[in-house]
């Protein structure tokens, strides 16, 4: 196996060839690595960790709390954050007929496909159009539960539908 480590925070370990790395916007939220699959195929993969605040699970269910202060409180760390990433991105983004684009990890904030009002009386009432995952969604990237599982009711032994809707942790492609 091959292993990097970009930081304390994030690390690949792949079973194919690390043939390249580097940092995208700081070592502790974001890296890319290309991995050699085989001879002609090659796959890159950014691993990212988005800023744990604020507490969106903790504001969500506050007296008061509105979609728009949610979506508000996102303003000045995630979704600053993942539009950087998306600038950084954007050559890789545009080549992804010649080198595909896996982007994953902790993106600490709901999926505005999950918090719709179909679901929101599992959110406090709420419909939120969390902006994290439609920055994903507008730059192409699919999500790559929701596309296994779009039924909004899907539970598992382990998970039931309503704590799905809180996920924060992804699969993009």
């Amino acid at each position: 196996y091959y292993f990097y480590l970009a930081s304390a925070n994030l690390s690949v370990m792949s079973k194919y060839p690390i043939e390249k790395t580097w940092i995208m916007y700081h070592e502790l939220w974001g890296s890319i690595t290309t991995i050699q699959l085989s001879r002609n195929q090659k796959i890159n993969l950014a691993s990212i960790w988005l800023h744990y605040l604020p507490a969106w699970s903790r504001d969500s269910r506050a007296p008061g709390a509105t979609a728009e202060k949610l979506i508000e409180g996102e303003a000045e760390t995630r979704h600053k954050e993942i539009k950087i990433m998306m600038t950084q991105l954007e050559p890789y983004i545009n080549n992804t007929d010649e080198i595909p684009l896996i982007m994953g990890g902790d993106f600490n904030s709901p999926s505005h496909k999950d918090w719709i009002a179909e679901t929101s009386g599992w959110h406090n009432g709420l419909d939120v159009e969390w902006p994290v995952s439609k920055v994903m969604m507008d730059h192409g990237f699919k999500d790559s539960f929701r596309e296994i599982r779009p039924d909004l009711n899907y539970s598992s032994p382990t998970m039931t539908a309503e704590r799905l809707s809180w996920r924060i942790d992804y699969i993009y492609y």
